[in-house]
């Protein structure tokens, strides 16, 4: 993705999928900062996470959005 900022964080978390079991996996939490209306990257998010989850076999992958003022 160009012109915009990415941050990642590396953690462990649990999940519980749909079979009911509870399992401890390595979590990668990444920080996108972009124009809020921008088309373009709201179709990239989209790539990433459909990428991800075939990828790496996952039943999700979780997106959370809200709007933030920020300047550097």
């Amino acid at each position: 993705m160009r012109n915009r900022v990415r941050t990642l964080f590396l953690t462990h978390d649990r999940w519980r999928g749909g079979s009911g079991t509870i399992v401890r996996e390595h979590t990668h939490v990444v920080v996108l900062l972009y124009p809020f209306a921008d088309r373009e990257a709201e179709r990239e998010i989209e790539g990433l996470r459909a990428d991800y989850e075939k990828q790496f076999q996952q039943e999700s992958v979780l997106r959370s959005d809200s709007v933030a003022k920020v300047s550097f």
